[in-house]
């Protein structure tokens, strides 16, 4: 069995903050992931025979994303992201997997926003992402 390339986790971001129609990849990208979790409430009681049993409540999900930092007037998305950092808004983005496209779709905000560099490497950003509601999951 083959193995996908990490060169297919994307971070897409809609061409507006809402209702986009249009994806396009965050300028600059090395490194790209998510992380779902959920919470699990104990349902444990006298007659489990002393396993533990649990039913799921909550999900969540972070994306985060580092990479090279483009020079201004070359990273509309990212000049985006960050304006919904500072404005405390929100923006349609997705986070594909693969080459067919398998992923979540949905309205996330902007929790964490770095931006740094030295004298002896190009300039570097990182941010994570929080959806603000349900992901849509995508093909």
């Amino acid at each position: 069995m083959s193995t996908e390339k990490g060169l297919a986790c994307l971070l897409l971001v809609g061409d507006t903050a809402a209702d986009a129609t249009a994806w396009v990849a965050l300028e600059g990208q090395v490194d790209t992931g998510f992380e779902g979790s959920s919470d699990l409430a104990d349902t444990t009681d006298k007659t489990s025979d002393g396993w533990k049993t649990g039913m799921g409540t909550t999900r969540s999900g972070t994306v985060s994303v580092s990479g090279n930092l483009k020079p201004a007037g070359a990273r509309p998305n990212f000049d985006a992201l960050q304006t919904a950092w500072v404005t405390g808004g929100t923006h349609d983005c997705k986070i594909v997997f693969d080459v067919a496209g398998t992923g979540f779709q949905g309205v996330f905000s902007v929790t964490s926003f770095s931006v740094n560099g030295s004298a002896t490497d190009a300039g570097k950003y990182s941010m994570t992402l929080t959806p603000t509601a349900a992901l849509v999951g995508l093909p």
